[in-house]
């Protein structure tokens, strides 16, 4: 089991991190929004981007990006960027996912110097 940080609450974010819950992963979800924190935790669903999914037990959420990536092995982001000081801040991270193409948003310098692997979508 790996901590994994998912960094959106949009309906990839929210998917990826229901995916990730049900394969046992603790997994923690960085929201801008408040109400969207509070719809995960309290009522666990995500009505507007993912209408009628469950969100599992495994997942929490915050507002707090700090706290979010704190301790994360695996952080899974879109266009969030991943500056040197951020990824020197993470000590347990070994990957970065990008959810989408391109990988300009990660300091892939920065991540190798640290021993973090960087990886993307294809398409």
């Amino acid at each position: 089991m790996k901590k994994v940080t998912v960094i959106g609450s949009g309906s990839w974010g929210t998917a990826l991190a229901v995916m990730l819950a049900q394969n046992g992963h603790e997994v923690m979800i960085w929201s801008r929004r408040q109400d969207a924190v509070d719809e995960l935790l309290i009522d666990r669903k995500n009505e507007r981007y993912l209408p009628g999914i469950v969100i599992p037990e495994n997942i929490q959420a915050t507002t707090d990006r700090e706290a979010a990536v704190k301790g994360a092995e695996i952080i899974i982001a879109n266009k969030t960027i991943l500056d040197a000081d951020t990824i020197a801040a993470l000590p347990d991270l070994r990957l970065i996912c990008v959810a989408a193409t391109g990988m300009n948003n990660v300091d892939l310098e920065a991540a190798a110097a640290h021993g973090v692997e960087v990886k993307n979508a294809v398409g």
